[in-house]
């Protein structure tokens, strides 16, 4: 981090408490050098029904907003997981993505 010209980092995690802490763990390094934050990403976040729309926290309940107020940063996402993504990479076809939340 300290080799190349940066304007922030932008932490990316799960709703895992393990993953969590690694992020964590990279935000005090990156503070450390000075580095700021751009925002939190979360990835699979949650899964939404395609039938009824619902969501559920499959993976685990988010940690991103309570992160977020601790670093004192946005979360500019919570992803969702999503079959289709999974299938079009398997295809080599990920360009071709339609999904609302890229």
């Amino acid at each position: 981090m300290q080799s190349l010209p940066m304007r922030g980092i932008l932490l990316v995690t799960t709703p895992q408490d393990l993953a969590g802490m690694v992020m964590r763990k990279a935000a005090n390094m990156a503070n450390r050098i000075g580095v700021s934050f751009l925002g939190i990403v979360e990835n699979m976040s949650f899964f939404k029904a395609p039938d009824t729309g619902n969501e559920y926290e499959i993976i685990g309940p988010s940690h991103a907003e309570r992160t977020a107020h601790t670093l004192n940063v946005p979360v500019l996402a919570r992803l969702s997981i999503d079959c289709r993504i999974s299938v079009l990479c398997d295809q080599g076809k990920v360009e071709e993505c339609q999904v609302p939340e890229f």
